[in-house]
């Protein structure tokens, strides 16, 4: 294992102990704990989203390309990508609204599922 020389600065008190680029071990902990709480805060949803059920799971991947598609109307309209755009929209919106009202009739006791199924409009077709 690598030692790192301890050393005091001259611009703390004595027996501080720093790195040797000057920061105190207490700045480096502080630093940790608040990279720590943000991963765990990113990976906690992430996480909680691969516990939906499975058939949740698909309508979510879905219904998010679908999403992606309806916002993606170019602007001066060019015919190839509107027409690009549409065939998504066909392929991964077609259905969706009846999906979403049938999860959300079979999970409606399930307050996780429903926090996610609610994000949803209701009504896009």
């Amino acid at each position: 294992m690598l030692s790192v020389p301890r050393t005091v600065s001259s611009n703390t008190t004595q027996g501080e102990l720093t790195s040797p680029i000057g920061r105190t071990r207490a700045t480096d902990m502080k630093r940790a704990t608040i990279l720590a709480v943000v991963v765990f805060s990113i990976a906690a949803p992430a996480h909680a989203g691969s516990m939906l059920p499975k058939d949740v799971r698909a309508f979510v991947a879905r219904r998010d390309v679908c999403d992606h598609f309806r916002g993606e109307f170019p602007d001066p309209p060019d015919p190839e990508r509107v027409k690009e755009v549409n065939e998504n929209l066909e392929k991964y919106c077609k259905g969706t609204d009846a999906k979403l009202s049938q999860l959300k009739h079979r999970y409606a006791r399930k307050r996780d599922v429903m926090r996610k199924l609610n994000a949803y409009e209701e009504t896009i077709e």
